[in-house]
């Protein structure tokens, strides 16, 4: 048997998948799409896995979700390596996406 480990950003060893996947799904559809479909397609999760593993920083969780609704899914880690420097412009943005979507789904507190 294979056993995977994905150490969370700040080098945490857990599995933060589904966190991963809700917080870059809402980016994407609420922050960039400006509207989520009702609903998440069940073949998300095995897109979202398969390319999980290439993902270096939280933006490219928000690339990802752009890729996969785009049908543009990337074999590997240099694929993925093009689309993210083609989109070099937007990864600001893919940024302050995943932190909102991040403290919607962890209740940050509010900054006043």
């Amino acid at each position: 048997m294979n056993t995977a480990v994905f150490p969370d950003l700040d080098g945490v060893i857990c599995d933060s998948a589904l966190e991963w996947l809700a917080s870059s799904w809402l980016a994407y559809y609420r922050s960039l799409r400006r509207r989520a479909p009702e609903a998440a397609p069940l073949s998300l999760w095995e897109r979202f896995s398969r390319l999980r593993p290439f993902a270096r920083s939280a933006p490219d969780y928000v690339l990802i979700q752009e890729l996969i609704d785009s049908g543009k899914e990337p074999a590997g880690q240099a694929e993925l390596d093009r689309e993210r420097s083609a989109r070099r412009d937007r990864l600001g943005r893919y940024t302050r996406a995943m932190q909102a979507a991040r403290c919607s789904v962890m209740m940050c507190p509010s900054r006043a």
